[in-house]
């Protein structure tokens, strides 16, 4: 599972993965964001030549993360689809195959703007819960942050990423786990998704994800 970190938010802790994952210690609570399922399908479809089994091996991913930590409730933070596609059986059996072998795990989505617009509904992935916003004090779970500072939020949506600047024109730019004073925001769980380059401040913590561990690239003063 590579080299984690944990960190305490509220007296809570919250485990930050190298899979792109976070694990609730307290609530036994793994929480991904920002699968995009199918979109390497969507693409193809639309003449946009993108290797198969993309969908297949963020399944596996999240599979081996579920049989590792085993957690009594799995939390996507939105975005779990890509977009809408035309019916496929083989892709609902993909689905099926894979609810049915987490069948004892508390499945729930926070959907996001892709989810609507994909109908989330109509797979087989039989939640137990879909709602726009998740309150589990002292957190709240959403797709994307409200701004509310009331509770502090969890959040996906921007793919948060930081480029990593080395010698000479050397760079790299890194998935991370991003807190604010008031929120944190989730990496991409997703193995075909694009990123959002974030700039923190001297007040924010940044965790980036390198190869198979979870760095801490800035500290601040939260």
């Amino acid at each position: 599972m590579g080299q984690s970190i944990k960190t305490t938010i509220l007296n809570q802790t919250l485990i930050l993965l190298p899979d792109r994952a976070m694990y609730w210690e307290d609530e036994k609570m793994l929480i991904v964001a920002d699968l995009h399922i199918g979109k390497g399908r969507i693409f193809r479809k639309n003449g946009i030549p993108v290797p198969a089994g993309i969908t297949a091996g963020d399944l596996k991913r999240l599979s081996l993360l579920i049989e590792h930590l085993q957690p009594e409730i799995t939390l996507i933070l939105g975005d779990l689809l890509h977009g809408r596609m035309d019916q496929d059986d083989a892709f609902d059996s993909l689905i099926e195959k894979w609810r049915q072998k987490h069948a004892d795990v508390q499945l729930i989505l926070v959907t996001g703007n892709h989810d609507i617009l994909a109908g989330v509904s109509q797979y087989q992935f039989r939640f137990d819960q879909i709602t726009d916003t998740l309150v589990m004090e002292p957190f709240v779970f959403t797709h994307k942050p409200t701004g509310d500072k009331t509770r502090f939020e969890l959040a996906g949506h921007f793919h948060p990423a930081v480029t990593i600047q080395g010698k000479g024109r050397l760079k790299e730019t890194l998935p991370c786990f991003y807190f604010s004073i008031h929120s944190a925001l989730l990496p991409a769980f997703g193995s075909f998704t694009g990123n959002l380059v974030i700039r923190p401040t001297l007040q924010e913590q940044v965790y980036v994800i390198v190869d198979d561990s979870v760095l801490m690239l800035r500290n601040g003063s939260q």
